[in-house]
């Protein structure tokens, strides 16, 4: 954790609008610098708020050039509310120029998730968003499940231990290939999680990457009450 910047807000709401303006800074960055950037958004609670601030964001201006995707999705229909890029979707305006990257959901998942690794390794990511659930998964990367060596860059999970059970995930190799990697979490239930990864001492999936940046609230720091 000696590399990694920690920052520490006060609780979720200003941490969510902070990640999203950060998220804005550096896309205009890579844009003025190369004219294309790749971001990959995560789901949950604060992710979803993350999301709709940065799309209300995106709604402010032209964006060619930027491409949205998420580091894993949920194996369901386009509408449903289980979906982790559901809100980025409903929020964003399609005449900002931003290439959204839905994750397949029809047929077989398997096909499915092959006809995505090969759409996903063509892709360089600039900046790769993961939120932490309390057991230590990222992504759809769970404990007892991670393979590190695992050669995709996205892959099928048929077996999820937290439904739905089906899934498509990126590789912990494609998450750690980005070149800025930020994990955010709220909570209290968080707490331990954080103070694990924070002491260097996790071995939960959530150990194995190669942060730049962690992003917490207080409780999930455990200095709130």
């Amino acid at each position: 954790m000696e590399a990694v910047d920690v920052s520490i807000y006060s609780d979720e709401v200003e941490l969510a609008k902070t990640v999203a303006l950060d998220t804005l800074t550096l896309i205009n960055s890579k844009l003025r610098e190369r004219a294309k950037c790749h971001v990959a958004l995560t789901g949950g609670s604060l992710g979803n708020q993350i999301a709709e601030n940065l799309a209300k964001e995106l709604n402010k201006g032209n964006w060619d050039g930027l491409n949205i995707w998420w580091s894993d999705e949920r194996y369901v229909p386009f509408a449903s509310e289980l979906r982790n890029d559901l809100i980025f979707i409903k929020n964003i305006d399609e005449k900002c120029g931003v290439g959204v990257h839905r994750t397949p959901h029809e047929g077989d998942l398997e096909k499915s998730a092959l006809h995505f690794n090969r759409e996903l390794s063509k892709v360089d990511f600039d900046l790769i968003i993961l939120g932490v659930g309390p057991d230590g998964h990222v992504a759809s990367l769970f404990p007892g499940q991670l393979d590190v060596n695992e050669a995709r860059d996205a892959f099928a999970i048929k077996n999820s231990p937290k439904p739905p059970s089906e899934r498509i995930t990126f590789s912990m190799r494609k998450i750690n290939s980005a070149k800025e990697i930020w994990l955010v979490a709220s909570g209290i239930a968080k707490a331990d999680v954080v103070a694990e990864l924070v002491e260097g001492e996790s071995k939960l999936p959530v150990g194995q990457v190669s942060l730049t940046r962690l992003i917490v609230d207080s409780l999930a720091f455990g200095v709130g009450e």
